[in-house]
């Protein structure tokens, strides 16, 4: 949403430079005849038409801060005329104040002397007060229209633009986008970044910090008895007991991490003094009996820790290890809570088997992985019922039952035990290997493919991409290249140049799950894609939801203004796709359209006319 500031401060720029370029040229008009505006010279006149043209209010003051004119849309937000406000002081119709501690800014037509003198205007991101109450964000533009020696004649036209409900909207997005929408705690991406922050800290001072996994051991059970209602209940009575127990928001945070998973970090704290914490946790919850309809269950916690210190490798191993020693905790019983011992053999089968590092040693071993395509399609008229053309590839492994492993169970081992880049190999040279048999087609089809941060992070993963173009013969044009917004990319300058490098032999590229990271707009700026993918959790509660439709109209409205193509995720039925279109979104994906199949079927229809080959296939 930053970004989005940032161009409607573009436009709104654009506007004001307009009306002092027409005031300086009819300025200069007037100086060459009298007759423009009477032999009088009367620039206050000249002033007023030239401000008038401008759709939100401006002010003219002198340097000494007295009201010289006001436009009609000043005039409607003061709520009073110029005949009441001519030559007085303007602290009489506004006062800005600093967003950030409310101190008055009283000497604003000289707030920020280096960059005013050299761009003769400036600009004020603060709150306006005014009608003696009321508050508004608002960007405030100085520009100096008559210039003299002394700063006490010269002549500032004051521009206001009111932002508050782009803010608001920023705000509102900032808080999803953090944040467990049933329970209002951060949610694990969220919480997690706490979690970074505290080993950083660590590493920086030395301090301590124990980060504390939680389950509700009979949450299973009261689903399946009475409900999910009766689940969701017990979720928010249990987050209610925990924040009375801990210190939430201030020295510990609290975090959900899924369904019925929370996570405490117990900062800049001994040991010592975090296990007195879990001990109120338990004594709290086991005081606490969960009442549905007419059935009672007792309720009790599992638990599991790992002390922070210096030497912790990473956040996601930390939370991990908790999990883990959290789960055993579980194993035994519940109740109780474990600590994290690397060398308790239990715990080491435990995260063997959480984290599935076998079975997806054993997919590379054997090759047991398959490519599925999903269509991407335009979603305009006269587009919308052409073939497929754009497709998006997907991962699928094959378990030792023979059917398929979802993504999100073995994608999360892989990142954790950084085997991303042989995964994003075996996709590579796998889809470069069927996409090459497609023979020349208009539309000439197109595939993306995703890449994982982990992967542009090496350096020599551009020599490979490259090599496997060279030796499948692969058209590079049919090749579209997916960077997820999720997934860090620590080293922009590799990134930056893995793009321009494949965009020069006429690869495209897309940022996906846009919208789901405080860093989506930045990567925005810092990468040249062609398409941006609104993250489907917008997308699907778009019918019913009028914060994601503003976010995904928002975006769209970003998008189009660089040149970006749009692809809306999880578009699931046709009044989706509708409201999509009527937004100008350029492309979907989704069941609505079409679900996804193994890519040897989906490139069927583009293989070279011979008949024998698209059998071989």
């Amino acid at each position: 949403m930053s970004f989005i500031l940032d161009h409607l401060g573009t436009v709104i720029s654009g506007v004001i430079l307009t009306a002092l370029g027409l005031f300086g040229y009819f300025k200069y008009r007037k100086s060459r005849s009298f007759n423009e505006y009477g032999q009088s010279g009367d620039m206050a006149a000249l002033k007023e038409e030239v401000f008038k043209i401008v759709p939100f209010p401006v002010v003219l003051l002198t340097g000494q801060y007295n009201v010289i004119y006001l436009n009609p849309s000043a005039e409607t937000l003061f709520d009073s005329p110029l005949r009441r406000n001519l030559g007085k002081p303007v602290s009489a119709l506004f006062e800005l104040q600093n967003s950030q501690t409310k101190i008055p800014i009283k000497d604003f037509l000289n707030y920020n002397k280096e960059s005013y003198s050299a761009q003769q205007s400036q600009v004020i991101n603060c709150i306006v007060r005014y009608q003696g109450g009321i508050n508004a964000w608002m960007n405030v533009t100085v520009a100096r229209v008559e210039n003299h020696s002394d700063p006490l004649l010269s002549q500032y036209a004051v521009f206001l633009e009111d932002v508050s409900a782009t803010r608001a909207v920023e705000s509102q997005l900032k808080y999803i986008e953090r944040h467990d929408g049933p329970t209002g705690l951060l949610n694990r991406k969220a919480f997690e970044s706490s979690v970074k922050a505290a080993i950083d800290d660590s590493k920086k001072h030395g301090s301590t910090n124990v980060l504390m996994t939680i389950s509700i051991d009979q949450f299973k059970t009261i689903n399946d008895t009475v409900g999910y209602a009766a689940g969701d209940s017990l979720i928010n009575k249990i987050v209610g007991h925990l924040k009375e127990a801990i210190n939430d928001g201030q020295e510990d945070i609290l975090g959900r991490l899924a369904g019925n998973d929370f996570g405490i970090l117990f900062k800049e704290t001994s040991l010592v003094a975090a296990a007195d914490k879990m001990k109120m946790i338990r004594r709290v919850v086991g005081d606490f009996q969960f009442n549905w309809n007419t059935q009672t269950f007792p309720v009790s916690l599992s638990g599991g820790f790992v002390v922070l210190k210096k030497d912790a490798n990473s956040s996601a191993k930390a939370m991990t290890e908790a999990d883990i020693a959290c789960r055993t905790a579980r194993n035994h019983g519940g109740n109780r809570v474990v600590a994290y011992r690397s060398d308790n053999q239990e715990m080491k089968q435990e995260q063997s088997n959480m984290e599935g590092v076998w079975s997806l040693k054993k997919a590379f071993k054997e090759n047991n992985f398959e490519l599925f395509a999903q269509p991407i399609h335009p979603l305009a008229r006269g587009k919308f019922d052409l073939p497929f053309h754009h497709y998006e590839l997907l991962i699928r492994m094959v378990g030792e039952d023979g059917k398929f492993v979802s993504p999100d169970e073995f994608i999360p081992v892989a990142e954790y035990f950084s085997m991303m880049p042989e995964l994003d190999r075996w996709v590579v040279h796998e889809a470069f290997r069927h996409i090459a048999k497609v023979g020349h087609a208009d539309p000439l089809p197109v595939f993306a493919i995703n890449l994982s941060g982990q992967s542009l992070d090496e350096a020599v993963f551009l020599d490979f991409v490259l090599e496997e173009i060279e030796t499948a013969g692969v058209d590079p044009h049919m090749l579209c290249f997916e960077i997820t917004e999720a997934v860090a990319v620590n080293d922009l300058t590799l990134a930056t140049r893995f793009i321009s490098t494949l965009k020069g032999l006429g690869s495209s590229f897309s940022l996906d799950d846009f919208g789901t990271g405080v860093s989506s707009y930045g990567y925005l700026t810092s990468l040249d894609v062609d398409y941006l993918k609104i993250d489907g959790i917008f997308v699907k509660d778009l019918m019913k939801d009028p914060i994601a439709r503003n976010i995904v109209e928002s975006v769209t409205q970003v998008g189009q203004s660089m040149n970006l193509k749009i692809i809306a995720e999880y578009v699931e039925d046709d009044k989706i796709i509708a409201l999509l279109t009527k937004m100008g979104v350029d492309y979907g994906q989704g069941y609505g359209i079409s679900k996804p199949q193994p890519l040897t079927e989906m490139i069927k229809p583009h293989l070279a006319a011979t008949p024998q080959l698209a059998e071989a296939v």
